[in-house]
């Protein structure tokens, strides 16, 4: 009987010790400890000048126009061709937004159904960042809101027939400021508040 019994402890264990040398092997070979490609994780390394996470919120007010306002959700996620894109309403118009590898926030374009470079944020300034128009003019702005000062702002101009459009970003917050100029007509939306669910 004993003979028996240690024949089949030994195919046992060999059993058991190649699982868990299957489970270490798995583990080593994906990038990103069994995590999918988008994972909320790897984005957090790229995303720390606009922040996408469902549930995250910002309100704006015109600095010239107090009665003027508007707000950015993030309301949900999507996985299209692969890619995890999150779901933003920015003055209630949807956009499907995700960071790429490179330090580029796309935009998923419904109309042509590719993806498009919304803002490049590892281009040097004065150089073109993304397909939207917009140039990186500065990576040093300081930019005064309601929530407080915020420094080495990332600010990107557009410049459009009849309005003209500055974008600044602040690290781990996203959007502070937005400057709009369509004529004679100025406004100039500041960061109110900011809310992390």
């Amino acid at each position: 009987m004993r003979n028996g019994i240690f024949p089949f402890r030994v195919r046992a264990i060999r059993w058991i010790l190649i699982y868990i040398c299957i489970i270490l092997l798995c583990l080593v070979l994906s990038e990103n400890w069994g995590c999918s490609k988008s994972n909320p994780v790897e984005q957090s390394k790229l995303d720390s000048f606009f922040p996408l996470a469902i549930g995250l919120k910002w309100k704006y007010v015109n600095v010239i126009a107090a009665e003027d306002s508007f707000q950015i959700f993030v309301t949900k996620d999507t996985v299209i061709q692969g890619n995890r894109y999150f779901e933003v309403l920015d003055s209630g118009k949807k956009k499907l937004l995700r960071w790429n590898q490179k330090q580029q926030l796309i935009i998923w374009d419904t109309l042509s159904n590719r993806d498009k470079v919304f803002l490049d944020f590892a281009v040097s300034v004065n150089d073109s960042s993304g397909e939207e128009g917009y140039v990186l003019v500065s990576k040093t702005d300081t930019v005064s809101t309601l929530t407080g000062n915020f420094s080495n702002c990332y600010t990107f101009s557009q410049g459009l027939p009849f309005i003209i459009q500055e974008r600044s970003y602040a690290k781990s917050i996203g959007l502070v400021q937005l400057l709009k100029e369509r004529g004679a007509r100025q406004s100039k939306y500041v960061l109110k508040s900011y809310m992390r669910q």
